[in-house]
């Protein structure tokens, strides 16, 4: 006959597998907080980052500072999506509008393409030209 596990144990043991995955996805997805604390009657378990944190997550991760500015009269599909908010299907639409009415006078023409409005115009205005 099989032992039944008591409520404390089995919680005990459900923090400890709750400690070993926070361990676990901590360490293969640099998300890493300072302390994890799970407690309970029976046990405690406690893990500690802050070595890991303060060696790895204080680390720099972009280091470009240039800033680059795309002129959409010109623009790949390609290159246009290395504007920021603009995907590929972005890109496309702005492509197959200047195709067919032709390039743009203003920066600002280009919230006549679908899928554009003034709250992206207003975050990708300064990563744009027309000349």
């Amino acid at each position: 006959m099989k032992k039944k596990l008591s409520p404390e144990k089995l919680i005990v043991i459900v923090g400890i597998i709750f400690a070993t995955v926070l361990v676990l996805v901590n360490v293969f997805f640099d998300f890493v907080p300072h302390t994890v604390k799970t407690e309970n009657i029976n046990a405690t378990a406690t893990t500690e980052f802050s070595t890991y944190y303060n060696q790895n997550v204080n680390k720099k991760k972009y280091t470009t500072t240039q800033k680059v500015i795309v002129n959409i009269n010109t623009a790949s599909v390609q290159e246009l999506c290395t504007i920021r908010m603009i995907g590929e299907t972005k890109a496309k639409a702005i492509v197959n509008y200047r195709e067919k009415y032709g390039a743009f006078k203003d920066k600002g023409d280009i919230v006549k393409v679908y899928g554009i409005g003034e709250k992206t115009y207003e975050k990708i205005k300064d990563s744009i030209c027309v000349n």
